[in-house]
């Protein structure tokens, strides 16, 4: 994460979820399931030497979000939560479908594994515009934008504004700087 003085970082990202730069190979979440992968134009390949064998990306879905992912190919799709105390360590399969088009709805938990996998089939597997929405919508591809907002005082002076993970922040109305965490 880049920090500038006096600046708040907002991050802005597109309609479909699923970055594609954040892929791993299952294994990362499994020991046991190794997978050769590359990205490719619009979506991702992986070899599947042994059944059940695939890659995962983790994605931040929100708790009890409605969520649609769709894509052309043909693999099994697990969801597991991410174990906020263990980051490859996932909890508990709460999802899992073949079906390339559908629907579920989050659990308590913010970020997820979504684990593309060969289910208990083997050999290469190509998976085209994969996307992962709030909505069925039509193919796009991940995007996502990063600004900094400068904060200034009345006198036209840079401020540092602070924020808690509870929500407390600090900010500037009306030109006046409202400090709330030292």
């Amino acid at each position: 994460t880049k920090s500038v003085i006096g600046a708040t970082r907002i991050k802005s990202v597109g309609k479909n979820l699923l970055d594609l730069s954040k892929i791993v190979s299952k294994s990362k979440v499994n020991p046991v399931y190794n997978a050769t992968y590359s990205l490719v134009e619009n979506g991702f390949t992986f070899n599947a030497i042994q059944a059940y064998t695939g890659v995962a990306f983790p994605v931040k879905l929100g708790k009890n979000k409605n969520v649609h992912i769709k894509y052309q190919g043909n693999c099994r799709v697990l969801i597991k939560p991410l174990n906020p105390n263990d980051y490859y360590n996932p909890l508990d399969t709460f999802y899992s479908t073949s079906n390339n088009n559908f629907n579920f709805t989050t659990i308590d938990y913010d970020m997820y594994w979504i684990i593309f996998d060969s289910a208990a089939n083997t050999g290469e597997f190509t998976i085209k515009n994969p996307m992962i929405s709030y909505e069925n919508l039509p193919y796009e591809p991940y995007t996502e934008s990063i600004q900094y907002i400068i904060a200034k005082d009345k006198d036209n002076k840079i401020v540092n504004l602070k924020s808690l993970p509870n929500g407390v922040r600090d900010e500037v109305r009306d030109g006046k700087l409202i400090k709330r965490v030292s």
